[in-house]
């Protein structure tokens, strides 16, 4: 089960006499049709085995970590517009100065969001655009495997400069000198 407020997968063996038990409080706590779930929806990274709960409500439970992003450049935009199923969605990274968009399923929103905490659905097929990010950088790959995605990346749109048309500062009035 992907545990997304703590960003961790957890792998357990249970009693399938015991799934609806434990299914209240980890809702969602799916079987698997593998012996790697986490490792399969991204989380391979082992981090630790925990003990949850108390006497028989208590399982015991390996918790996985995410991969670290892969990031694999193209040359050109992918998501100019979204084919359905799937729609347009955006976010802003202040930290690296981008906005980003791409076309995602609705019901993969949820897992996405987990490692893009910004990511919003989208009202327009110009939300970078419409929130003064219009210059396209690059189209990158994150991730891997089934938890991948790739997005379109926008640059701020460069400051303004009013322009004059005689010079300003031909001299100067105290206390201010020329430099």
């Amino acid at each position: 089960s992907v545990d997304a407020a703590h960003g961790h997968c957890g792998e357990t063996c249970l009693k399938d006499s015991n799934f609806w038990l434990f299914k209240i409080f980890e809702p969602n706590l799916t079987k698997s049709d593998s012996d790697t779930p986490c490792a399969d929806l991204g989380f391979p990274t082992y981090d630790s085995t925990e003990t949850h709960g108390f006497g028989k409500l208590s399982d015991t439970l390996d918790l996985y970590d995410p991969a670290p992003p892969a990031v694999k450049k193209e040359d050109s935009p992918c998501c100019k517009s979204c084919s359905a199923p799937q729609n347009k969605y955006h976010s802003v990274d202040a930290a690296h100065g981008h906005c980003g968009e791409t076309c995602l399923k609705d019901s993969n929103f949820w897992l996405f969001k987990i490692f893009e905490p910004n990511l919003t659905k989208s009202d327009s097929d110009t939300p970078c655009a419409d929130l003064g990010f219009p210059t396209y950088d690059s189209t990158e790959t994150h991730g891997f495997g089934k938890l991948s995605d790739t997005l379109d990346l926008y640059d701020p749109a460069p400051p303004a400069v009013k322009k004059e048309d005689s010079p300003c500062c031909k001299s100067c009035s105290a206390p201010q000198n020329k430099y």
